[in-house]
């Protein structure tokens, strides 16, 4: 059975978790297979579907 490692990146937007990710995954995918995974578009488009709220899920990233 394979070892399996999850590591979450939480912070404010534009803090830097994307180019962290992309360290990690340069850094040590000689040693690991890394997929990076980005949850919040889903939560976004699921949270928008369910509440009937007709706007795109990125209508509000400007106002960030």
């Amino acid at each position: 059975m394979q070892n399996l490692l999850l590591l979450l990146l939480n912070g404010p937007p534009r803090s830097g978790k994307d180019t962290l990710a992309s360290f990690i995954r340069d850094t040590f995918q000689t040693l690991m297979d890394i997929s990076i995974l980005s949850l919040g578009k889903t939560l976004k488009e699921d949270a928008h579907s369910y509440l009937n709220i007709p706007s795109s899920w990125d209508s509000f990233e400007d106002s960030k």
